[in-house]
Parts: C-alpha cells; sequence; structure tokens
C-alpha cells in the first residue's frame, strides 16, 4: 500500500446507527476512509459535543462502541510523515429506551396452538395461541417483593416435549442475556395440553418497579430469547418490584379504664423506622381487618393499632381494651305553688328543670340529679267559641261582639289558679275598598270581603274580592264554617263617563303659516308638542297634536289632529335666447337674472330664478327660423310654436348629466312635446333646426 503524504482529509463521521440501544454495539468510520498507509487515528468521545477525551485502545479508521447514554463521537486523523491531525466532522448518536431495545422473537413454526395459558401471583392469561409464535402481554403484571418466590404455570397445546427457559430483564437495559436473568430452566411433557410448574426467587438486590419478564419454548432447540428458527413459541409479561422496608414498631396505649367516653392518642412508632410511607390506624378487628376506629370510644371494647409499610410488606399490631364506665343520671320531679328548697339547699320560687347535684356512684363516676320543678303559678289556657249572636260566658257576661280579652279565674287540682281567657268569634260581615269608590268608566275598585269563603255579593259572585266597573250598590252575606249567615253594610259605587274630546278636522297649510287648534267637549284642555290650547302656532314641518280633555269630574279622553305642513319649491334656469326668452307669458329681451313665484302642486310659493344670456348676432343663414317654448316650468307638456317653414323637425331632450330621456319629431309648426312619462327636474330641450339648447324645468 502506497505511504500518505502531506495533511489527510477525513471528512464525516459516520455511524451505523442514528440511535443506538444500551450495550448493543454499532460501528463508527469516516466518510474519506483512507486507501494509503502511515495514517494514525484516535478516536475520541463527548457528553455535550464540546469537551472530547480520547477512547482507549480506539486507534483504527473504523471503532466498534457501545454505550449506555447519548454521546458525540470524532476522530483524529494524522498523516504521521506530515504530523498535522485533522479531526472529523463529529456524528451524534442517541440513546434508545430499553422498551423499544427488546428484540422479537420469530419462530418459523409452532407445535399445535404453542402457550395457551400463563398463570402467576394475579396474572391469568389463557389464549388461543400466538400467530407467527410470539405476543407481547407485557401490559399484564403482578406485584413481588425482594426474595419472594414467583410459583409460575406454563400450560402448552403441542404435543410434544418443549424445552423451557424464563428471562426477566432486572437492570431494564433490553437485553436478557445479563448475567443473573435466566431465572428457569425445564421441560415439558408431551400431554396435549400439559401444565409445566415453575418457580424462581427474586433476587435480593432487585430493584424496585417494572422488569419485562420472557417465557421461550422449543421442540427441539434450546430457547434463547431472540429465538428465530423452527418449532418455537414466545409470550413475554412483567414483574413489578415493591419497595423494601424497614420493620415498624408501635406504641401499644395499654388498656384503659374510663368513664363516658375514651380519646385515642396519636398513633406512634416506639423508635421511627424511617418509613416515608408508612401508614398507621386503630382497627376494630387485628391486622387492619374491620373499620378504622376514630374519634371518642362511648363503648367498651377491644382496639388494634396496626400500621403497615411498603404496601404491607413490614407490619406491627398492638392490642388493648377500652373499659367504659358510665355515670348514674336522674331526674327528681316536684311541682310547688310557692317558693321550694331542694337536696343542694337552694330555694325556687319558679319553676326550673335545669338545677342538678353531682354524687359519686360505685363505678366512680359522676353520678348526676337534675331538679323537674313546676312552680304553682296561675294555669293558663284559652276558651274557643263562635256565636252566630249574642253570648253568655262562665263568668255570666253576655257579649254581643267578639271578644278576645275577657279572663275568669279558677283552682286548679294542684290548688293553684288557673286563668282562662276567651276567644270569641261572634259572626258578622263587612266590606273593605282598595280605592275610591268613585270614579270614570275607564276605572276600577276592588271591594273585599271580611271573610275568605263562604261569600255571596250582590252581584251573584262568590269570591273573596270582586272588581266593580259598573255603579250600583253592592253588599255580601258571609255563611261561615258554623252555619252562621251575616250580610254586610252597602257600598255605593258611582261610576262617571269619559268626555267625548275633539281637537277639531286634519289640516294642511304651507310652511311659516300660523294656525290655532282648539279642543272642545271637556273643561280643561292639554296638547302634546308645546301647543297651548286656542292660541296660535307655526309648525315647521308635518306632526301629529294629541289634545287631552278633562270634565269636572276628572275624567278624560283624548283626539288627534294631524297638521300637514307644505314646503315652498325653488328652481333655477340658464338660458339664452337670440332676441327674446318666454318664461311663464313673461318675455325677457335683455342678459340678466329674473325671478317669479308661482304656486307650486301644493300650493306654495314655487320660486323660479331665471339666469338669462341674450345672443344678438341672430342665427346663421341655416338657422333663420323663429320659435317659442312655454309653458317653463311646466307639469306635463312642452308647446312648441314655429314661426316659418320647418326645415328640421327633429328634437331631443336630455338631462343635467347629457342622457337622453326622450326624443321625436315634430310635424306641424304648433306642437306639443308629452312630458309625462319624466321625472321632474331640470333639462334641455335641442331642436333640429338650430344648434341652441332651452333650459325647461319639469315640476
Amino acid at each position: 500500500m502506497p505511504y500518505c503524504a502531506g495533511i489527510p482529509s477525513s471528512g464525516n463521521t459516520l455511524s451505523t446507527v442514528t440511535s443506538a440501544c444500551p450495550t448493543i454495539p454499532f460501528t463508527l468510520s469516516l466518510e474519506n476512509s483512507p486507501a494509503l498507509s502511515g495514517f494514525s487515528f484516535q478516536w475520541q468521545i463527548s457528553t455535550d459535543g464540546v469537551s472530547y477525551t480520547d477512547i482507549a485502545g480506539a486507534n483504527s479508521s473504523t471503532y466498534l462502541a457501545n454505550q449506555s447514554a447519548s454521546n458525540f463521537y470524532q476522530c483524529i486523523v494524522t498523516c504521521i510523515s506530515d504530523g498535522t491531525p485533522v479531526v472529523s466532522t463529529p456524528v451524534q448518536v442517541g440513546i434508545n429506551g430499553f422498551i423499544s431495545c427488546y428484540c422479537t422473537p420469530a419462530p418459523t413454526s409452532t407445535d399445535g396452538l404453542g402457550i395457551t395459558n400463563v398463570v402467576y401471583g394475579t396474572v391469568s392469561n389463557p389464549t388461543a395461541g400466538e400467530p407467527g409464535g410470539y405476543f407481547d402481554y407485557s401490559n399484564l403484571s403482578s406485584d413481588f417483593s425482594q426474595n419472594d418466590v414467583v410459583n409460575l404455570d406454563l400450560t402448552y397445546a403441542t404435543g410434544y416435549t418443549y424445552n423451557t427457559k424464563i428471562w426477566v430483564d432486572w437492570n431494564n437495559n433490553g437485553s436478557f442475556l445479563d448475567a443473573g436473568e435466566e431465572m428457569y430452566t425445564g421441560v415439558s411433557t408431551n400431554a396435549n395440553p400439559t401444565t409445566l410448574n415453575t418457580s424462581f426467587t427474586i433476587p435480593a438486590n432487585a430493584t424496585a418497579g417494572t422488569h419485562r419478564m420472557r417465557i421461550g419454548g422449543c421442540d427441539i432447540a434450546t430457547p434463547i430469547p431472540c429465538y428465530t428458527d423452527s418449532w418455537g413459541t414466545y409470550e413475554d409479561y412483567s414483574l413489578n418490584i415493591l419497595p423494601s422496608c424497614s420493620p415498624i414498631s408501635i406504641v401499644n396505649p395499654g388498656s384503659q379504664s374510663v368513664c363516658s367516653s375514651y380519646s385515642l392518642p396519636a398513633i406512634a412508632e416506639v423508635t421511627p423506622s424511617g418509613n416515608a410511607d408508612l401508614i398507621m390506624n386503630y382497627y376494630d378487628g387485628p391486622n387492619g381487618t374491620g373499620n378504622i376506629v376514630s374519634g371518642p370510644i362511648t363503648s367498651t371494647q377491644t382496639i388494634y393499632a396496626f400500621g403497615t409499610a411498603a404496601l404491607g410488606a413490614c407490619t406491627d399490631d398492638e392490642v388493648f381494651t377500652i373499659t367504659v364506665n358510665f355515670p348514674n343520671s336522674g331526674i327528681d320531679v316536684q311541682h310547688a305553688c310557692g317558693p321550694y328548697t331542694w337536696i343542694n339547699g337552694v330555694t325556687y320560687t319558679s319553676s326550673n328543670n335545669t338545677a342538678t347535684n353531682t354524687l359519686t356512684n360505685a363505678a366512680g363516676c359522676d353520678s348526676t340529679v337534675t331538679l323537674n320543678l313546676t312552680m304553682g303559678a296561675p294555669n293558663t289556657g284559652v276558651d274557643v267559641q263562635h256565636s252566630c249572636g249574642p253570648y253568655t260566658w262562665i263568668n255570666g257576661v253576655t257579649y254581643s261582639t267578639s271578644n278576645s280579652t275577657a279572663s275568669h279565674t279558677l283552682t286548679n287540682v294542684s290548688g293553684c289558679d288557673s286563668i282562662v281567657t276567651l276567644n270569641l268569634t261572634v259572626a258578622s260581615a263587612s266590606i273593605s275598598a282598595n280605592g275610591n269608590t268613585t270614579f270614570c268608566q275607564n276605572q276600577s275598585v276592588v271591594l273585599t270581603s271580611s271573610a275568605s269563603t263562604g261569600n255571596l255579593w250582590s252581584n251573584s259572585a262568590n269570591s273573596p274580592s270582586i272588581t266593580v266597573i259598573t255603579s250600583g250598590n253592592y253588599s255580601v252575606t258571609i255563611t261561615d264554617a258554623f252555619g252562621c249567615v251575616t250580610t254586610s253594610n252597602s257600598i255605593n259605587v258611582v261610576v262617571n263617563s269619559i268626555p267625548v274630546v275633539s281637537g277639531g278636522a286634519d289640516q294642511t297649510f304651507c310652511s311659516g303659516m300660523p294656525i290655532t287648534l282648539s279642543g272642545s267637549g271637556a273643561q280643561n284642555y292639554s296638547w302634546n308638542n308645546g301647543i297651548s290650547d286656542g292660541q296660535a302656532f307655526t309648525p315647521a314641518s308635518t306632526l301629529n297634536c294629541i289634545v287631552t280633555g278633562t270634565d269636572a269630574n276628572g275624567c278624560s279622553n283624548t283626539d288627534t289632529v294631524l297638521i300637514t305642513v307644505n314646503q315652498p319649491t325653488y328652481f333655477t334656469i340658464i338660458g339664452s335666447a337670440i332676441n327674446s326668452f318666454s318664461l311663464n307669458g313673461q318675455t325677457y329681451d335683455q342678459t340678466g337674472v329674473y325671478t317669479q313665484t308661482i304656486p307650486n302642486a301644493a300650493g306654495c310659493d314655487s320660486i323660479i330664478t331665471l339666469d338669462l344670456y341674450m345672443d344678438y348676432l341672430g342665427l346663421s343663414e341655416n338657422e333663420q327660423v323663429s320659435f317659442s317654448v312655454y309653458p317653463n316650468p311646466t307639469n306635463d307638456v312642452l308647446n312648441i310654436q314655429f314661426i316659418g317653414d320647418i326645415p328640421n323637425s327633429n328634437f331631443i331632450i336630455v338631462d343635467l348629466q347629457g342622457r337622453v330621456v326622450l326624443e321625436g319629431t315634430l310635424f306641424t309648426p304648433n306642437s306639443i312635446i308629452d312630458l309625462n312619462d319624466i321625472d321632474a327636474g331640470i333639462y334641455y330641450l335641442k331642436l333640429g333646426v338650430s344648434n341652441k339648447k332651452i333650459q325647461f324645468l319639469k315640476l
């Protein structure tokens, strides 16, 4: 091989993978692989792509690498004869999560159905075999602790003996080939189906968390994790290793004898174990069974102080008894008509049911006696009576109206006064009005009976209240629950009619003209829009005038008068003529500005301004034709009068924008042009006999 000379060109660093699984080898090389001898190589590694360190022994043009984390790689290439080093462009190789680094077994064939059931811990997974000889059930997991024995029952449906192995990836690096990860080796029978009972022990140093477990069986060959040969069947599962814990020991509160109730002390450890996940409670059953006990203990019972750590891996159970004794209690019932001295030496002058006296019973608990003293104050009562007329009570008095104040004194069975109060209702009927009983016909008054039921009004209504809108005398007859019938006084209701108010006929005026509006049919009148009755005003625009008339009874009504206000119109005509110009029968023969005032269609002033220019040069030889146009302004027609022959009888009418709105032919010296089909406005008339344009106004 020729020897190198000069400075090498290494180019980019190349990797056979962009992201690698932990500990799985991959190859690094150079883009410009040297074809000459005499080169030296030094591969380097970096975690951040900035600071690089030499890799010991990596001195070839290629390097077989493996990693447990993402790294950057580059190579220093030197031609020994020159001595100038060149660094290749670095490459970054990422790291795959261990879940994506497991190989997928792919047996080319399977006897029968292969594995049909796996049972371990809380997992039971019957299946109908695995298409392709493998299935991932790693989502199925069961909890175990360090040093636990895992008993796993594996069912085959192959009809052949199957060599069997079980692996667990304890370091979660995506491989089952690390030391200590092959957990079981055995052989099934050839029965179909057959169950192989396996077991293995969780290592004492197994880390907490989930680990993948692979089960593999082969007919002839020895199973390996990444099996791709014939006659095999594989399944993956998971084991969850619980955290380890330190022993705990709970303080026993000891048996207690108390009165009434006992409050449990805060549960505590004898010597704190440092278990962060420690759970301690009081229970009414041993070893954390039964119900959690909290709050005061009010009956005799056995209590268990139970603690657990690491999901039950370490526990302690302490038992003790609480005996609850109760104080005696009683009530001393007494009655007196005067002062009373009780066993506590206190004299009471009124009833008392709160005084107590305390003694000690045989159990050492307080015995409380409560006084229930009824002092001999007069008894009281109410004698409820109902009468359809005068009533004589037990006191001998006759009452003709209701009474709730009369009383009578008797002696009760204990020798104390008994006071009875009369509550007498003597049947009666009355009416109340919620407003004035004299009102206008568009109003009403509500009359209400003194009774809510049993009403019959003079207008045959039977409700508690009636709404009255017509004049008349109104009364109510009440039949109460005891059958008593009474009739109320009468109320006279007067309903006044409302006046017929008129503001006059609708009117039409020209703007600026004063008008006077006057109401009739009532006594007083008021108008809207600031109008005063009978006083002249000048409206600026059309409006509705509303008059409200009120009569001597205060009743009112309204009427509306429409006032239509028409406006004057204003027009300007710019005209030109040769000798003279006629407008509304008036002839002008001088250049100048003239005004005319004539009534418009609404009868109001129409002010026309004529801006006239006179061309005294006359017509050319071809224009020696005279004509006049009238009326101007006009409502419906234009009269055209020619003097002499009509050499050209065509005409055109255009608007101010130059658009033709009408055209035709004139056949006689005295012709009429009908303008009813064009809108009001200013237009120009051009006759074929003249180049002049005549401006006119259509109203």
